[in-house]
């Protein structure tokens, strides 16, 4: 049910200005590569983009660049941004000294994610059902 609600948050913002289901594409490769998803239901739910060339040239670490491409994300409206992980790396991303002082980024791992993902879900339907 939670993919089918990713994929519904993706295919209603395809003319919204706003991201939505972001993937690093280097880790959407990994997913296909290893059988984990199949590319089409991948990319049904989620947009692959690479991470900035700036960034990867002055970071090498993959939390501390995942921070700043979330904060490049977060300077168009809404002017936020969620990085949804697992709880194993949820410590990495908040050890990150980027994200310290900044409050356009909240980093959810595993309940607190599917929570994010249940609440857009339930703006997208509220959305749909105002145009009725």
């Amino acid at each position: 049910m939670v993919f089918l609600k990713l994929v519904h948050i993706k295919a209603s913002s395809v003319d919204c200005k706003k991201e939505h289901n972001v993937i690093v594409e280097e880790d959407a490769q990994k997913i296909i590569q290893l059988g984990l998803i199949k590319e089409q239901n991948l990319r049904a739910a989620f947009k692959g983009q690479p991470i900035p060339s700036e960034i990867t040239k002055v970071l090498q670490d993959k939390y501390d660049q995942m921070v700043l491409f979330s904060m490049i994300l977060a300077t168009d409206k809404p002017f936020f941004t969620y990085l949804l992980t697992t709880k194993d790396h949820l410590p990495k991303y908040l050890a990150s000294a980027h994200i310290k002082s900044v409050k356009s980024i909240a980093v959810k791992a595993e309940e607190e994610a599917l929570k994010i993902i249940d609440i857009l879900w339930n703006e997208y339907c509220f959305v749909r059902e105002s145009k009725r």
